[in-house]
């Protein structure tokens, strides 16, 4: 609808721990360029997946905006560490 300001995948996500593949991620950020609207790429557990490869947003689409969100705690394994950009 109109209110809406952006779109936010979570990927790889917790808890389940599944993985996007590059073909779905490549639809979804298709309709987000067609609405013209941004993404926040929650990748936190980017490095922790156990499966199929992790495909960031960044490699299947640069026409749309995309602001990563990640965090030490996740990708350097410092538990009690909250620090995210």
């Amino acid at each position: 609808d109109d209110k809406t300001v952006a779109m936010l995948i979570n990927n790889p996500n917790n808890p389940c721990g599944a993985v996007y593949s590059a073909e779905h991620l490549t639809d979804v950020l298709r309709a987000a360029e067609e609405l013209k609207l941004p993404i926040i790429a929650d990748e936190v557990y980017m490095g922790i997946t156990f499966g199929p490869d992790f495909v960031p947003c960044t490699k299947v689409n640069n026409k749309v905006p995309i602001l990563t969100v990640c965090s030490v705690s996740k990708r350097w394994l410092a538990p009690g560490w909250r620090l995210g950009w």
